[in-house]
């Protein structure tokens, strides 16, 4: 056995090794990068345990408490330190290969069979994403202490120690802990178990005892929080904006497809699919209908080897199916439509089909079945899977490597196209020479205006291809229709209403600029630059008592703001309060707003009411 683990984890570090030089990647800042949610988690370890896992002010969802703790605990050890991630992703995939040997050893009795199935699991590119995303690490977690529970479980079949069953539950709980995913197998185990003869009585004491301990999670989470469910938006998940039951099932179908495409030609991936990559359709299109019969006769097959008592064949057909119907979008919509995470949990059933495969083939043949490594089949896709591997893990060294090689073959993913645009953007904002920022800016826009065509009230997309004109190239005009469609999209779009007054303000278009900006602060009263402008624009148009309004609800929300309290004072001037504005422009000078105009209107109004000491003090400013 040391041999052969020995072996495995070479395999591991042949195909996922070159991803130690990797930086940060896409949704790495959720969990580690410049996270100070996660800086600061260990100071308040039970409030890791009763929030959410994403907990920002506009979205909480997800409960993840051992992943957010374990993050915490590399970050107050190795902060800013991606290699080091890296390397903790590669021997946590390690331990899973191992524990993923050991279970299929302990069913099958085969130490070869294990090898086939764990060395193809290791090196096969549809791990790539997990083993090379820092933040995708909590799926490997899961699966691993859901595999460590199963063998647990085999051991108990064998001993029948029922000491056992705890320490099953306590790993089963600490799976959905890390991440929900592995909960499928909790089941698909004891599948496997059974249809190696292991008895059913003793199976189904394990079964009762995994189905408890993940009722003690739902009921604790329904207790603490809310809701762990994040309510996806339309180009995440369009199915829960339509009715149409024809639809609902036609993508269903053709999320299937794209994943049995992927497992048995895994040569492209996709960093995010979403809307309208895998196409939202009626369920009577070709695709969908291929999908039907591709997927009936899998499981007709699968029903075919039960009846002949072909259980070790038939088991992992049923499995992968079962995995596939839980990520169509059908009934249980995923975020996002498709991820290429998923095909990690596929690869389990997949890679013992190919085993499978490779030892008919051997007999098939006449080739020696044992050890597996002087299999040719063998050899050959390790090899390739390897190389793709490789590959992939050099795509994933950045974000713009990762976006850039997968844009041209997502070309219909709107979010794929605004997520390139927004990063070309940041990319633009930080460069340091302006020629350079400039053809940043203009690829940027490139992939927002494609984002825009695919989905045209893609809002952000629309927002931020217009503070790409506004902003960082200056063109005012150009930029006005993308934050006017923006509106047109989402009237409280706050955030465009404000952009776009900006813009007719550097066009001096002011009496349109102050529209807009009272449409942005109707959705967001307290937006302190919308209300610093308003009060610019009433004065400059003589409008007095509006602006004095608009001042007084700035000067409330910034009290210790010298221009707020500046700026009401002078509004309170022109409509003769002298009293209050002389207050307010008093409060602004010891704020530090010690300009000629507020010592001269102090002056004057201390000299007037025979306040020469007063007066005095401003006299010489």
């Amino acid at each position: 056995f040391p041999v052969t683990i020995l072996l495995l984890i070479l395999l591991v570090c042949i195909a996922h090794g070159i991803s130690l030089f990797n930086n940060y990647n896409i949704d790495d800042e959720l969990v580690i990068e410049n996270n100070d949610r996660i800086a600061f988690a260990l100071e308040d370890i039970p409030g890791i345990f009763t929030s959410h896992y994403i907990s920002t002010e506009t979205v909480k969802a997800d409960y993840r408490p051992l992943t957010i703790l374990m993050f915490a605990i590399e970050y107050n050890w190795f902060p800013d330190s991606p290699g080091f991630s890296h390397f903790l992703n590669i021997l946590c995939f390690c331990l899973f290969i191992w524990s993923l040997y050991a279970f299929v050893f302990s069913i099958s009795k085969s130490e070869s069979f294990a090898f086939l199935v764990a060395s193809i699991f290791a090196c096969a590119p549809h791990t790539t994403e997990v083993v090379a995303s820092i933040k995708n690490r909590d799926e490997i977690l899961a699966l691993l202490f859901m595999t460590l529970a199963a063998l647990q479980t085999h051991k108990l079949l064998l001993d029948n120690k029922k000491i056992r069953l705890l320490t099953i539950a306590i790993l089963t709980i600490a799976s959905i802990l890390f991440k929900s995913t592995a909960l499928p197998f909790s089941l698909l185990y004891l599948l496997f178990l059974a249809s190696y003869q292991f008895p059913l009585k003793k199976l189904a004491s394990v079964f009762i005892t995994q189905i408890l301990s993940i009722l003690i999670v739902a009921v604790f989470i329904a207790v603490v929080l809310k809701s762990p469910f994040r309510q996806g938006y339309f180009l995440e998940d369009p199915l829960a904006y339509s009715n149409n039951l024809l639809e609902q099932i036609g993508l269903a179908l053709n999320t299937m497809l794209h994943y049995s495409a992927k497992m048995l030609l895994p040569l492209r991936f996709g960093f995010y699919y979403g809307y309208n990559q895998i196409t939202v359709q009626s369920v009577f299109n070709l695709l969908p209908i291929v999908s039907f019969f591709f997927h009936l006769v899998l499981l007709v097959l699968a029903i075919w080897l039960a009846l002949k008592k072909k259980y070790t064949i038939s088991t992992p057909i049923f499995s992968y199916l079962m995995l596939l119907g839980l990520y169509s979008n059908f009934p249980i919509h995923y975020q996002g439509i498709a991820g290429d995470r998923v095909l990690f949990s596929l690869l389990f059933p997949f890679s013992i089909l190919m085993a499978l495969a490779i030892e008919w083939l051997n007999q098939k043949f006449n080739l020696k079945a044992a050890p597996a490594m002087t299999s040719y089949f063998w050899l050959c896709i390790i090899i390739l899977f390897s190389a793709k591997t490789i590959a992939r893990e050099m795509q994933w060294k950045d974000r713009i490597t990762l976006f850039k090689a997968d844009i041209p073959h997502l070309d219909k993913s709107a979010k794929a196209h605004f997520i390139l645009g927004y990063q070309l953007r940041s990319m633009a904002k930080n460069n340091g020479t302006e020629q350079s920022s400039n053809t940043y800016s203009e690829e940027a826009l490139q992939h927002l205006n494609q984002a825009i065509q695919i989905y045209p009230k893609y809002t952000q997309a629309l927002e931020t291809a217009g503070l790409i004109l506004a902003s960082d190239l200056l063109q005012y005009e150009k930029a006005i229709p993308y934050f006017e469609k923006a509106l047109i999209a989402d009237s409280s779009a706050w955030k465009s209403a404000y952009n776009l007054a900006l813009c007719q303000i550097h066009l001096n278009k002011f009496s349109e600029a102050q529209q807009s900006l009272e449409n942005a602060i109707t959705y967001n009263p307290n937006h302190i630059p919308s209300l610093s402008e308003l009060t610019a624009i009433t004065y400059s148009l003589n409008e007095f008592n509006i602006c004095k309004s608009y001042a007084e609800r700035w000067s409330q929300l910034e009290p210790l703001n010298p221009k707020s309290r500046s700026a009401y004072g002078f509004a309170l001037l022109e409509t003769k309060d002298t009293t209050q504005a002389v207050t307010q422009l008093k409060a602004a000078w010891e704020l530090g707003a010690k300009s000629s105009k507020h010592a001269s209107i102090l002056y004057y109004f201390y000299k007037e009411n025979n306040q020469d000491s007063l007066a005095n003090l401003y006299r010489s400013k």
